[in-house]
């Protein structure tokens, strides 16, 4: 808004970028699995065209849905390659943290709720021990730690009460009852 100006353009750019951007990471992530030109189009053609994808609260909107799908989507991609290797790039890996911290803070839990899926499968595939191995993955969960972690004291310290107000938001009520005018069945 300050580069561009108070008007709706600039508010709706950053998640038009963000949706853009998934798609392109998942044209790559698809054509690095499989190469298969097939594949490679059909996969973000398949996103595109998703009616949840463009729809209210999503690419179209100002919201913050696609900025959690931007990174979500990235530390999930990024996280398959890097745990399907023996030795990791270091960079990768830190930069894993790094998405995931981002997922987080533009978000909160929502930022984490992918990370459940990825603990099942990394304890289901057997590639648990890998996390141990290198320091890599210690330090990635640091820079999380930090960076989320640093945030939410600091914000705490500026305005006292905050921390209660994003458990009761995040962790409780939102998910036990509607919210705002929400209100819709609990599935």
């Amino acid at each position: 808004i300050r580069l561009f100006g108070p008007n709706e353009w600039a508010l709706r750019l950053p998640s038009v970028m963000a949706a853009l951007a998934t798609v392109a990471l998942v044209m790559r992530f698809s054509w690095r699995l499989g190469r298969s030109r097939f594949v490679a189009l059909a996969a973000p053609t398949t996103l595109l065209l998703s009616p949840g994808y463009f729809g209210a609260h999503a690419g179209q909107s100002g919201d913050y849905e696609m900025l959690l799908c931007f990174f979500t989507t990235a530390y999930l991609l990024l996280l398959f390659e890097v745990l399907h290797h023996r030795r990791p790039d270091p960079g990768r890996v830190l930069l894993c943290g790094l998405l995931i911290a981002g997922a987080v803070l533009t978000k909160g839990v929502a930022g984490l709720a992918p990370g459940v899926g990825v603990f099942a499968y990394v304890l289901i595939k057997g590639r648990w021990p890998r996390l141990f191995k290198a320091p890599w993955y210690v330090m990635a969960g640091l820079v999380v730690a930090v960076l989320v972690g640093g945030f939410y004291l600091l914000r705490e310290h500026l305005a006292p009460g905050y921390l209660a107000a994003v458990a009761d938001n995040e962790l409780g009520h939102r998910f036990l009852r509607g919210m705002n005018g929400h209100i819709q069945a609990p599935y």
